[in-house]
């Protein structure tokens, strides 16, 4: 039976790229709060997580289903941050 797993793309990366990969995204995230970049995030620490070759290189992938969890959080409920600014505003 074929693996049918939905990372099978990030299966073929290497976890350090993935790692590097979402170091920028959250540089990107601080600067605008975007929660399309919190949801790719999301995506990369659970491709981490899931990972066939990660738990060889770092012995700990529990850390990114946490990480994973934390942004999946952020990504529910944070505003855009166009919408705060506009609230900021009226209610000045």
């Amino acid at each position: 039976m074929p693996n049918q797993s939905s990372n099978s793309a990030f299966d073929q990366l290497d976890p350090q790229i993935l790692q590097k990969a979402i170091k920028e995204l959250i540089k990107q995230y601080q600067r605008n709060r975007s929660n399309l970049i919190a949801w790719i995030i999301v995506r990369y620490a659970e491709a981490l997580h899931k990972h066939p070759s990660y738990a060889d290189i770092q012995g700990d992938c529990f850390n990114y289903q946490r990480f994973s969890r934390q942004w999946r959080w952020l990504a529910q409920h944070n505003a855009p941050l166009e919408s705060t600014s506009a609230s900021n505003a009226v209610h000045q």
